[in-house]
């Protein structure tokens, strides 16, 4: 399908577009807040933050682990035959010429144990119940009004719904109130770029691109998923998997972008239960419910049967456990630019195969993460959530 045609933005534009900002900034926030509890200490932090970031509105995006079904069924029907799942058991990764292969080797290894522990379980994976994209959005929605409420500021015109299902085609964008939103503050230029940090899927950025797409002048796109540009296996991460034809257009586009990878730069934003006891649960209402849902969190991922929601967990067995607290790399970025190092690049074509190709070297610019001061970012949050109510 064709890609829609973007105005284009010359070198010395994208670098001053992409420069790291160095005053306050205006932004909103695409987030499916509902599906881990990341996304909730993002927009607290960042309500927290008024001197570094104006929070415009927040959209709720759509979640799913519907995108897995078929690898979960591929894998339990292997399992189940007692053929040899993994190529290689050494913990290394297929070494063969053909990149469909590898992929398929490395889904082979993400999903394992979830395949398994179905299988001792006796579970079906058609019969695994897995919310909608819509009914995600939904949640996502209800809980960024959540968060609104336990700090005790008015989410009034703040919070938006977005799509209810993922881009399936560049010429059926998915309108809702929040890409209609997002167009409408994009379009009302304000002498300086609305920053959009997206923390999930991209399917309503995606789609105001494809309905406006002279906003890309005015904008900065800010999203957090996957491997670094430089790693040369296949890309998989929950943010890049639900919509992969929204996140081509986000590097085809020439939208001004900053790219965070998940693995291995987000993945250093980690949380230890003891961390959670002494800095988080006594920081009011939303220290509380954050430090219960990271048990809950705890709970959901050890049984790795169901990913919907459920009430019960257990402490035991925490012993050098952590939990990846991922977005809050976007607005590090946004509240302190040196916590997260970053540099220009040139954007890679990102193919269906999850594969980087970097080999254009006429591809306009893009500004990437590489590291980041987990400690700073810490530090900065923990005495902030000390004004929670």
């Amino acid at each position: 399908m064709p890609l829609p045609t973007f105005p284009q933005l010359s070198d010395d534009e994208m670098k001053a577009r992409l420069k790291p900002p160095s005053k306050k900034v205006r932004c909103v926030l695409d987030t499916d807040c509902r599906n881990e509890i990341d996304d909730q200490f993002a927009l607290a932090w960042t309500l927290f933050s008024p001197d570094q970031v104006q929070l415009e509105a927040c959209y709720a995006e759509p979640y799913s682990h519907e995108c897995y079904r078929n690898d979960l069924k591929n894998l339990v029907s292997t399992i189940k035959s007692g053929a040899n799942l993994l190529q290689q058991d050494d913990g290394s990764l297929l070494d063969s010429p053909s990149q469909l292969d590898v992929a398929h080797d490395l889904r082979s290894r993400k999903y394992y144990k979830w395949a398994n522990a179905l299988v001792n379980q006796g579970l079906d994976p058609d019969e695994i119940e897995m919310i909608s994209p819509k009914t995600g959005m939904e949640k996502s929605y209800d809980e960024i009004i959540h968060v609104y409420e336990l700090l005790e500021i008015d989410a009034k015109d703040k919070a938006f719904y977005g799509a209810d299902q993922y881009l399936q085609s560049y010429d059926k964008p998915i309108v809702s109130e929040a890409v209609n939103d997002l167009i409408e503050r994009a379009i009302e230029y304000k002498d300086e770029p609305l920053y959009v940090s997206a923390i999930g899927c991209v399917t309503n950025i995606a789609s105001a691109l494809i309905i406006a797409p002279e906003i890309v002048k005015n904008i900065v796109v800010l999203w957090t998923a996957a491997y670094p540009t430089s790693v040369r296996v296949p890309n998989s991460s929950f943010n890049l998997d639900q919509d992969i034809l929204a996140a081509q257009l986000l590097f085809d586009s020439g939208v001004p972008y900053i790219y965070l990878p998940g693995y291995h730069v987000g993945a250093q934003l980690t949380l230890s239960l003891p961390d959670m006891e002494a800095w988080i649960r006594d920081k009011g209402k939303l220290g509380h419910y954050l430090y219960n849902e990271y048990l809950d969190w705890y709970d959901k991922r050890q049984q790795q049967t169901h990913v919907f929601d459920h009430d019960s967990y257990t402490a035991e067995g925490m012993s050098g456990y952590t939990k990846v607290i991922w977005d809050l790399i976007n607005m590090a970025w946004l509240i302190n630019p040196t916590w997260v190092s970053t540099q220009l690049i040139r954007a890679p074509k990102f193919g269906k195969d999850t594969y980087w190709d970097c080999s254009d070297a006429n591809r306009h610019l893009i500004r990437e993460a590489y590291d980041i001061d987990r400690d700073g970012i810490f530090q900065d949050l923990i005495e902030k959530f000390r004004q929670a109510p």
